[in-house]
């Protein structure tokens, strides 16, 4: 939430066969209402909140009225909210709520429960279900989703692969084609017009009524700006007839020799794909595919299926919990990438689109910051990072910076999973994503 003004602007969600759809609200605000948020932000209980305000004067029937309101309005929210990081959000729960009075059935029935989902069978999926109906959760089978790991010391690259493929894929990445965002493209000119070279706060700057808003899907014409002459990433490719025409060669070359397999030379490539000049590529990828052949053999081939970045964990991140070694080779992964950008701070972006979505969302803490959008953070508070205190500037026009105004630093947001997790409609969330990807991108 954030203040423009005496209005209190906040999101809230409401959620339907498990996907959350987000909306923007605002409030008239003042002491009072600024004080009781900032109280409870600290933590405070409901039973304190409502002594508070008794003490000032206000009486007991208005008082649970007030603050009911404020949770059905969800500017009041429940500290029990899963985390997507860190310890198991079961676990914790069932820690918190054993510390609270009158909740040792419940206790007792989610304990049960957490010793239920090793087990593998009907029988305890069927008492799973059971106590799911005991504890009122309205949840539609399959009630447990979970990953499987197959471990296997034989499956390791020999070093000449490595390196080869390492080459082969270095190669191939300067010769992709710079991504196009027509969205943020247009925000830039905006933001540049309204704004010049200042760093004004991220939410104002998004708020389609105190700022210039970010449309992920529409453009808003601006007849005047797209007039100027902007600074593009233009990308050298070929037109797209001359590739036509030189696969087509390649096509029919092949059919006349009766040959099965159409190689690709360098000289094809440079037709097909040229060299990028000056592409800034990201200190982190990765690459998926099928080894053919032997992992130690240095003649065996690899299906490239597809390789991007900017992070070797966008697809590893949500299988770290299944192994510690992973888990420890991924944090140096990402720790040595957070050495490439000495001048910026690589913060984990946490986001719960939906319940559904949690079992590929949920990861280890993989980043010492993170930046929590509605969900829970469980990295030290000083770590992490708020929306309140982001800055947003775009010098001379030409990219897109995010400031910590508190800790005087670059932010780059980064999203250690694969998951779109700008489904939902919120433009911060759809904005973030779009600072995490850009740049630098390959694919």
């Amino acid at each position: 939430m954030w203040v423009i003004g005496d209005v209190l602007h906040y999101i809230g969600f409401n959620e339907e066969n498990g996907q959350r759809s987000y909306y923007q609200n605002e409030v008239k605000t003042d002491a009072c209402l600024l004080q009781l948020l900032e109280n409870a932000r600290q933590g405070l209980p409901y039973s304190t909140l409502s002594e508070q305000l008794k003490q000032a004067g206000v009486d007991t029937d208005t008082v649970m009225s007030y603050l009911d309101a404020l949770i059905d309005s969800q500017l009041l929210v429940s500290d029990l909210s899963i985390n997507l990081t860190g310890p198991d959000p079961l676990v914790r729960l069932n820690e918190r709520l054993a510390t609270r009075s009158g909740t040792g059935p419940l206790v007792e029935r989610l304990t049960h429960l957490q010793a239920l989902l090793p087990c593998c069978g009907p029988m305890s999926n069927q008492q799973i279900e059971t106590l799911l109906h005991e504890l009122a959760v309205s949840a539609q089978p399959p009630y447990v989703q979970c990953d499987t790991f197959l471990p296997d010391d034989t499956l390791v690259l020999s070093t000449v692969v490595q390196a080869e493929l390492g080459h082969t894929l270095s190669d191939l990445a300067e010769r992709s084609r710079p991504s196009v965002n027509s969205s943020l493209d247009t925000f830039k000119r905006r933001f540049f017009a309204r704004y010049e070279n200042q760093a004004v706060p991220l939410l104002e700057a998004l708020d389609p009524d105190a700022g210039i808003g970010y449309d992920l899907h529409q453009e808003m014409p601006t007849p005047w700006l797209d007039s100027l002459p902007w600074h593009s990433e233009a990308s050298s490719a070929p037109a797209e007839t001359v590739v036509s025409e030189h696969l087509l060669k390649l096509y029919v070359s092949a059919i006349q020799q009766q040959e099965m397999v159409i190689q690709l030379t360098k000289q094809d490539l440079d037709t097909i794909l040229p060299v990028q000049p000056n592409l800034p590529l990201p200190g982190s990828g990765y690459a998926i595919g099928q080894l053919m052949g032997q992992p130690n053999a240095p003649d065996s081939l690899f299906l490239l299926k597809g390789m991007g970045g900017p992070s070797a964990a966008n697809l590893l991140g949500r299988f770290a919990h299944l192994s510690p070694e992973l888990e420890a080779r991924l944090k140096q992964c990402l720790q040595d990438e957070q050495a490439m950008y000495p001048d910026a701070l690589l913060a984990e972006l946490v986001h719960l689109p939906g319940a559904r979505t949690g079992n590929v969302l949920r990861r280890p803490i993989l980043r010492p910051h993170e930046l929590p959008i509605l969900t829970r953070s469980m990295v030290p508070e000083s770590h992490q990072l708020s929306l309140r205190e982001l800055r947003i500037a775009v010098p001379d026009g030409q990219r897109v910076v995010l400031l910590s105004h508190r800790l005087n630093q670059q932010v780059i947001p980064r999203l250690s999973t694969a998951h779109n997790v700008q489904a939902g409609g919120w433009l911060i969330i759809g904005f973030c994503m779009t600072c995490n990807s850009r740049k630098p991108v390959y694919a």
